[in-house]
């Protein structure tokens, strides 16, 4: 499709039409304003135009200056490792390992040849272990009242509001029930009827009641059995209030009971409870009748207890609040160590003491509330400069805190001024005991069902719960969460000296004498270790199984073999006289598996990369020449004016613009300039360089079409690599005339997209959001079209004004000469 380039695209701008455009005259005055227009409308067309090339040109240009910034970033750039100038590249070695027990990564200073290594210890962390299960049982204070069968009515009797209280525990049939009811409102001296019929019970007043209700003080068994809530009222028909709920004499309280997320739901027979120990044996008969032996249930003192049989195991319970409540517990309680519970709220093996708990690690001071969340203890920890990190094994229940850095030497040393927080999180192993056995005051040993009493010892400073006077010494490890243990068999009462304050108590002093706790201690520690290995015959220790030796950079995964051990269970090490060295020896009959590794020159990593940039230039030049040889098809297709964009489709306009692009670099002398001095610094032999870039295989293609891409050899290429890297190296490297340094040049003098010094392109078209994108010659050109065009605008505009104004004048003389016509005719008849 051909359009000329000279339809009007400005006509009907910002200067619209006046006048009467013809209404005397009856000529087409706007077709002909536009004809007396249209040469200086071809002109602003052939500026805008002009201006349009140029901004395609420019787009062209910044196109190939990036092509040119990223291929001389990726092959130039002295701060990369691989790049063609740097010795990196040239000196790159890789390792060769035959044992999956060492990684090993040659770097640039590795020397070719081989390394021979054992591996007798790997570097660890030093790291303090829970000393036993850190969830603890779920437990809570026996409340038989909640198992009571017992409702009470509110009725309102006379305006006078009466209590009647009766207990259906002994009620096990119908009428015994109605007969039970009846008893309690006939006692009472109140007329309501009790009436049973269909397995429902109704109450109904007689005359005087005006209101039967629910009393607070009925509990959820009594009133499940009458079928009524705490909030039952009584309604009133015919002139009575009645009120009546669904029989059911086999309600029974229910839990629900999770082992490891498998729900199981029981109910209690509370009719066979008779104390907390009866509580228990029901509880431990229906769990064990759903979950097996999974769960243990014990009681002690009116204290009731579910503990999972295994380690890693979680207990979680739901169900009604008059059972939870009957067991001391609440809905949603767990054995789990959950770190999105508040401290206060986690069931710990050793339970916490108080509700401030500061202890310092590694000299960093922590300090914390009941309120506090687990997990933020633990981020805190992490995140601290203590030097630790401390998790939680659930498998294993319990946490572990080890030092960041590996190897021996970094102790991990705790303390605790206030609370038992690290006593809850790694237990103790520092306690001491009293000075003697204790004894009563007619001198005998005291015994475990020894009460406090019996000592004569005020309770009052000891730690726990429910601590008394009464309190046996049995039963003081129970109720001081693991504080304080009698020994039956010695008399003796031992603390762990770990629990918060370092400072006895009066009581304290009564039990234990006048003596303080020696240091804390907590948890089980192992110490860090040194990583053990012999390089080349030579035995030396390490403190982190990563390190450099010999320019080979080793990651150590595991021991080579079993090795003599001492007494304690360490690594045999054998040291000389003098301390300056030690040797380690293969334990009896052990094989060990020697490491080798060999290193040599990475010529892969050379190969790919000369191959790589061979490539690269090839395309890159294919594209520069592509633009040089394109046919100047925009000399025939001059870019639309948006007069002609209305009268052509998407895809016509998109095939026009194609064309009026087309040639607009042909032959450009930038880019020819370009190219031909990157061809030199190819084919030339650098300046004190014994080889060219043709002597290692790599020469210009015989096919003249290929306008100067390079050819690869891969033979004489990798043997000149392998056989004379240096020379190779030299080539590329040398900083005074090598080909990576003249191509890098000639690069920077080209795209340097630098406005202090720009490259030969950037000067001409700049680049966008940079100080050349106003400073380039194609701007200033643009610059220029713009002002001619804005004279060219205004020149439209007065003519256009200038020849509707003749035609208005002209309209207005041929209206007065018909209005004269007219009149005459008139006149004559």
């Amino acid at each position: 499709m051909k359009i000329e380039s000279s339809s009007s695209s400005y006509v009907n701008g910002n200067y619209s039409s006046k006048g009467f455009s013809g209404l005397a005259s009856g000529l087409d005055t706007e077709s002909m304003v536009q004809e007396l227009l249209s040469g200086t409308q071809a002109k602003i067309d052939k500026q805008t135009g002009l201006k349009q090339q140029l901004e395609w040109k420019q787009d062209l240009y910044r196109d190939i200056i990036k092509d040119l910034l990223n291929f001389k970033n990726k092959y130039f750039d002295r701060v990369s490792s691989t790049g063609l100038n740097t010795n990196a590249l040239y000196n790159a070695m890789s390792a060769i390992c035959n044992s999956s027990a060492v990684k090993a990564l040659a770097t640039t200073n590795a020397a070719v040849g081989t390394t021979r290594m054992e591996v007798a210890q790997l570097a660890t962390n030093t790291v303090v272990k829970s000393s036993g299960r850190v969830s603890g049982a779920l437990a809570g204070d026996v409340d038989l009242s909640q198992l009571k069968r017992e409702v009470a009515f509110d009725v309102t009797v006379d305006g006078t509001k009466k209590t009647v209280a009766v207990d259906l525990s002994a009620a096990t049939t119908e009428e015994e029930l109605q007969s039970a009811l009846q008893d309690a409102f006939t006692n009472a001296g109140v007329d309501v009827t009790v009436s049973m019929k269909d397995g429902k019970v109704d109450f109904t007043g007689g005359t005087n009641v005006s209101k039967i209700a629910v009393s607070s003080d009925s509990t959820a068994l009594g009133l499940g059995m009458i079928g009524l809530t705490s909030s039952s009222v009584s309604s009133k028909t015919n002139g009575k209030v009645s009120l009546g709920g669904e029989v059911d004499l086999d309600n029974k309280l229910s839990l629900n009971v999770y082992l490891n997320g498998v729900k199981k739901t029981i109910t209690i027979d509370d009719r066979k409870v008779t104390d907390a120990a009866s509580l228990a044996k029901e509880l431990q008969t229906e769990i064990k009748r759903a979950h097996g032996a999974g769960i243990t249930v014990t009681e002690q003192n009116g204290r009731i207890s579910l503990s999972a049989s295994d380690i890693g195991q979680e207990i979680y319970l739901t169900g009604d609040t008059a059972m939870l409540d009957a067991m001391g517990m609440k809905a949603g309680q767990s054995t789990s160590i959950n770190g999105q519970m508040k401290l206060k709220d986690v069931t710990f093996a050793t339970p916490l003491q108080g509700d401030k708990f500061t202890f310092t690690i590694n000299g960093k001071e922590f300090s914390y509330s009941g309120d506090t969340m687990l997990n933020d203890v633990l981020a805190d920890i992490n995140s601290s400069d203590a030097g630790v990190r401390i998790t939680f094994d659930s498998m294993r229940d319990g946490f572990s805190i080890e030092s960041t850095s590996t190897g021996s030497g970094f102790d991990i040393e705790m303390s605790q001024s206030e609370g038992n927080l690290l006593t809850a999180l790694f237990g103790s192993s520092n306690t001491f005991t009293s000075t003697s056995a204790l004894t009563l005051p007619d001198g005998t040993q005291a015994t475990a069902d020894s009460t406090l009493a019996d000592l004569g010892i005020d309770p009052a400073g000891l730690f726990g719960k429910g601590i008394d006077a009464d309190t046996t010494l049995g039963e003081l490890a129970e109720k001081s969460g693991g504080r304080y243990a009698f020994d039956a068999a010695t008399g003796e009462l031992k603390m762990d000296a770990s629990v918060g304050s370092q400072t006895l108590t009066d009581a304290e002093k009564a039990l234990f004498g006048d003596v303080q706790p020696s240091a804390s201690s907590f948890g089980q520690t192992i110490e860090g270790k040194n990583a053990v290995v012999r390089i080349n015959g030579v035995w030396t220790e390490r403190t982190t199984n990563s390190f450099t030796a010999n320019g080979i950079y080793f990651d150590l995964k595991t021991t080579t073999g079993t090795y003599k051990t001492d007494a304690d269970g360490n690594l045999d090490i054998q040291r000389s006289a003098d301390g300056n060295s030690f040797t380690v020896e293969p334990a009896d009959g052990a094989f060990i598996d020697e490491v080798v590794v060999e290193v040599e020159r990475n010529t892969d990593q050379i190969y790919n990369k000369i191959t790589e940039f061979v490539n690269d230039y090839n395309e890159m030049i294919e594209k520069l020449n592509g633009y040089l040889d394109e046919d100047a098809t925009y000399k025939d297709y001059a870019p639309l004016t948006s007069e002609q964009k209305k009268e052509m489709s998407e895809r016509e306009i998109e095939l026009w613009e194609e064309k009026a692009k087309g040639g607009l670099l042909r032959r450009d002398n930038a880019i020819s300039t370009f190219l031909t001095q990157m061809r030199q610094a190819l084919y030339e032999r650098p300046d004190g360089s014994p080889i060219a870039l043709y002597d290692i295989g790599i020469e210009t293609s015989s096919e003249w079409r290929d306008k100067g891409k390079l050819e690869i050899d891969e033979t004489k290429l990798r043997a000149a690599i392998e056989q004379n890297t240096d020379a190779v190296a030299n080539l590329f490297n040398n900083k005074e005339g090598g080909i990576a340094t003249r191509l890098n040049d000639i690069l920077y003098n080209t795209a340097n997209d630098s406005s202090g010094s720009p490259g030969t392109l950037v000067q001409i078209a700049g680049l966008k959001n940079r100080a050349t994108d106003t400073n380039n010659e194609l701007y200033n050109r643009m610059k220029k079209i713009d002002e001619q065009i804005e004279r060219l605008k205004n020149q439209y505009s007065q003519q256009k004004t200038r020849y509707w104004n003749q035609f208005n004048a002209m309209e207005q003389m041929i209206a007065q000469m018909n209005q004269q016509s007219a009149w005459l005719t008139q006149q004559l008849g």
